[in-house]
C-alpha cells in the first residue's frame, strides 16, 4: 500500500510540473499573440480541461 501511495505521489508532482509548464507556456503565447488569439483561446481551454480532469481524479 506504501508503494501505490509513493506512485501516486510521484504522479500528482509529475502532473504538477506538467501544469506549471503549460501555465508558462500560456503566458508566453499571451505575450506573443495577445490574449484575443484563436491560438492563446485554444490553450487556455485545454489548459482549464486538463486541471479539471486532474482535480476530479485527485479527489
Amino acid at each position: 500500500m506504501r508503494e501505490f501511495k509513493l506512485k501516486n505521489d510521484e504522479a500528482i508532482f509529475k502532473l504538477n510540473q506538467a501544469m506549471g509548464k503549460a501555465r508558462a507556456n500560456l503566458y508566453k503565447a499571451i505575450e506573443i499573440y495577445g490574449r484575443s488569439s484563436n491560438e492563446v483561446i485554444i490553450v487556455s481551454r485545454n489548459l482549464d480541461i486538463y486541471i479539471n480532469i486532474s482535480m476530479k481524479r485527485k479527489v
